[in-house]
């Protein structure tokens, strides 16, 4: 084993990026960017960078985190992300496309890695229900239905119920929550309270 082989060994790296949920993004409301790192390395604290383009704004727009991590240690942290595209308008057509690179730096002139992540952009007047089940079931009664009297598409978002989002910025991307089957996880007071009160204006079932 070369020297430079044990080195690339012990760089940091961004091991998973994933925007939205399940990689579903709704356009111009917030939405979590789940990044998980590796520092199989000494001790170092780094600054996440998820580097996009507003396409409506006509802006570049960078969201950052720092992030400090033990030796030989994983972690997984989220950032907001406000996605800023331009859809064709046909809410049939799915649109999936690179929206945003992660790089993980010293905050200064170094980069240890980049990754690049794609997703499926959905317009912003969609109805969106966001649906956290433990089993594998597929929620295919919701596919097709438009809801009230401007027909808005509905769309879904199927998670893992330990995926539930813990900010409440995150609920404002979905109009209601459908909490089934949560197998072994226990909700949170926090998330019991963002899940049900976020929604209120809307139907929640459990």
């Amino acid at each position: 084993m070369t020297a430079a082989a044990v080195a690339d060994d012990h760089e940091p790296r961004l091991r998973n990026v994933t925007v939205g949920f399940n990689a579903q993004i709704r356009n111009r409301f917030w939405t979590p960017c789940l990044v998980t790192i590796e520092n199989p390395g000494p001790a170092r604290t780094f600054v996440v960078s998820i580097e996009g383009h507003g396409e409506l704004s006509g802006q570049r727009t960078v969201f950052q985190r720092t992030v400090a991590l033990a030796a030989n240690s994983r972690r997984e942290i989220d950032l907001p992300l406000l996605p800023d595209h331009r859809l064709s308008g046909d809410p049939n057509e799915s649109q999936i496309r690179l929206l945003y690179r992660a790089k993980l730096t010293d905050g200064r002139a170094h980069t240890w890695a980049e990754l690049e992540t794609f997703g499926r952009l959905l317009p912003e007047e969609i109805f969106g229900v966001l649906v956290a089940d433990a089993r594998s079931v597929s929620y295919t009664f919701l596919k097709g239905q438009m809801l009230g009297p401007s027909r808005r598409p509905v769309e879904r978002f199927v998670i893992e119920p330990i995926d539930l989002p813990r900010r409440p910025l995150y609920y404002r991307g979905v109009d209601t929550t459908i909490l089934s089957d949560l197998g072994q996880t226990v909700m949170t007071p926090r998330q019991d309270r963002k899940s049900t009160r976020l929604n209120s204006s809307h139907s929640s079932v459990s």
